[in-house]
């Protein structure tokens, strides 16, 4: 069995470890409201289907891992970056909706909550981000090229 660096890993499972928990953090309030009295039945069939996609995803190290390090099946490169993409996504709008909670928290505290003023602030916050990646880079983007992830200095 082939070992594989710790690093990439670890930059893969914090994404989907903090996807799955915003995952939780929203599905306990929509069960509680549809589900009523078998909410606790309807939580256990979402903890066994999270368990059930954490096997694929063991199973999937286990076995393509090392076809993907052959890099011979273009099919399975391809479904490899396709999930790459989808993991990226899925992260920015697990941000975005963390985003959304700040800002309306944020604004509740000033008595201005409202949607439109919670889509600028969230906007804004995002747009701020983006800029200074854009403008002073965000840091990590070294980190697969060099194994680590160093800070520009200012």
């Amino acid at each position: 069995m082939q070992t594989f660096s710790r690093l990439p890993f670890e930059l893969l499972a914090t994404p989907l470890a903090s996807i799955f928990g915003s995952g939780f953090l929203v599905i306990v309030p929509v069960l509680a409201q549809s589900a009523g009295p078998y909410m606790t039945v309807a939580m256990a069939a979402v903890c066994l289907l999270a368990y059930l996609v954490g096997s694929i995803i063991r199973h999937n190290i286990r076995v393509a891992e090392p076809l993907l390090a052959d890099g011979q099946d273009s099919t399975l490169n391809f479904l490899e970056r396709s999930a790459d993409i989808s993991i990226v996504v899925a992260y920015v709008i697990s941000i975005t909706l963390y985003l959304h909670i700040l800002a309306s928290f944020v604004l509740s505290g000033i008595g201005q909550d409202t949607p439109l003023y919670n889509n600028l602030l969230t906007s804004a916050v995002i747009i701020i981000i983006a800029g200074v990646g854009i403008w002073r880079g965000l840091g990590c983007w070294a980190l697969w090229k060099n194994g680590h992830c160093t800070l520009p200095s200012y």
